[in-house]
């Protein structure tokens, strides 16, 4: 079907916009519904609407053909590219998320392995604490090196951290109390510093050795008042529970900016697994004169 037969099938001129096409064509269609229900001597036999139909196509091919002969003519290459990222984006979006991981992973395992063998030309640490409660990134390296700098005849002292925030007001926070609690379980550091808030808790955990043989010692070198006495608490889930015995477990220690804590007071005490005592002894009085 030529365009001017179709515009005669449609009853329209051939200079008709698309708008005027589509009002006539919604005339059409209302005659075609009206003409299925009527009776039989009723309806318009001379009514071709399938004929109506291929003019209403082939007019809409033409506007199509005037619309794409407007446009200015595309690279064939660009129009490859944009094809090809409209079907498979997504399948590039993944391989390469696919790819950073398998990089980051890499990467993770070469930092490791270069640690560890930086690690190992290391001396073996004349002693370890973990800063456990109230402190957010507390400067690690430079209180270490403070610490080397009040014990010189020390070759290495290791210090690490475990975030414990006062309150849990979010996802973070709980992540934080899970990852503090897994280290409690792995940790072996030779002494714990921990804010006023999570003392008792280790207390009542039993993770603190009890330092009463050692109490004239440490009264002379951090003072009687610093001295930190404790005992572990019943639980509650047993009504027949009673408290502990009274043991010194700890020393306050003075509070530094490189803690970075909003705790009111700050102790240290040796863990109860620790095969360090002596120098964990020393440390815990270093510390306690303030780094």
């Amino acid at each position: 079907m030529d365009l001017k037969e179709a515009y005669e099938i449609m009853g329209l001129p051939e200079s008709a916009e698309r708008e005027e096409v589509e009002k006539q064509y919604a005339v059409w269609v209302r005659k075609d519904r009206a003409n299925r229900r009527a009776k039989p001597e009723e309806k318009d036999e001379s009514f071709d609407f399938e004929k109506i139909n291929e003019a209403y196509r082939r007019i809409l091919q033409h506007f199509h053909e005037m619309e794409s002969a407007a446009k200015p003519k595309r690279n064939p290459r660009v129009e490859k590219l944009e094809h090809f990222w409209t079907y498979y984006k997504w399948h590039v979006i993944a391989g390469l998320i696919i790819l950073i991981g398998i990089g980051y992973i890499i990467n993770t395992i070469i930092e490791n392995r270069l640690e560890q063998a930086r690690l190992a030309q290391l001396p073996p640490p004349d002693a370890t604490f973990m800063m456990y409660g109230n402190f957010y990134e507390p400067d690690l390296e430079l209180i270490e090196e403070r610490i080397m700098a009040a014990k010189p005849e020390w070759q290495r002292v290791v210090a690490s951290h475990t975030y414990l925030p006062l309150e849990v007001r979010d996802s973070f926070d709980i992540a934080f109390q899970q990852k503090a609690v897994v280290n409690l379980v792995v940790d072996r550091s030779d002494v714990y510093m921990t804010d006023n808030y999570q003392f008792q808790s280790l207390v009542n955990l039993e993770l603190y050795q009890p330092l009463d043989e050692y109490e004239e010692r440490l009264k002379a070198s951090v003072g009687e008042e610093n001295l930190v006495y404790a005992q572990t608490l019943p639980s509650g889930l047993d009504p027949e529970e009673q408290p502990g015995e009274i043991h010194l477990y700890a020393v306050k220690l003075p509070i530094s900016d490189l803690y970075h804590t909003a705790a009111e007071e700050i102790y240290a005490g040796i863990h109860v697994n620790s095969e360090n005592i002596e120098n964990a002894l020393q440390l815990i009085e270093t510390l306690a004169q303030g780094l």
